[in-house]
């Protein structure tokens, strides 16, 4: 479950988008990670906070060009499904997981088909 939280936060900060986009994707993700921390996740590496940076959001504001119209829309998708996962009540295990799964669906849901051109955003 932690692999799945850290696999798609970094899939996330990896995404282009426009810039109201890529505001909802920071938000969500934001708050998913920090839902999480407090269902007991723990990041594996201590220097990665698991948050969404403004230098990324900045990098998916920059890329919006190489998405197609309906590259952009998945990405507002995928915005929206992140942002509608529900804290934990109980900061259970299995909470936790269930908050991965639903985390992990959305990137399968909304995320799957877009070009490398607008998914790599990412300073080289």
């Amino acid at each position: 479950m932690k692999k799945v939280l850290i696999g798609l936060a970094a899939m996330a900060s990896l995404t282009a988008c426009g810039s109201s986009v890529c505001e909802k994707i920071k938000d969500g993700v934001n708050k998913v990670t920090s839902q999480a921390k407090a269902c007991g996740f723990v990041q594996e590496d201590p220097d990665d906070t698991g948050e969404y940076t403004d230098a990324q959001e900045k990098l998916c504001e920059s890329a919006m060009e190489r998405c197609s119209d309906s590259e952009k829309k998945m990405l507002e998708d995928f915005a929206d499904c992140v942002n509608d996962i529900p804290a934990c009540k109980s900061a259970s295990e299995a909470e936790l997981d269930a908050m991965g799964v639903k985390y992990n669906k959305c990137g399968v849901d909304h995320l799957q088909g877009i070009s490398e051109a607008c998914f790599r955003v990412r300073a080289e």
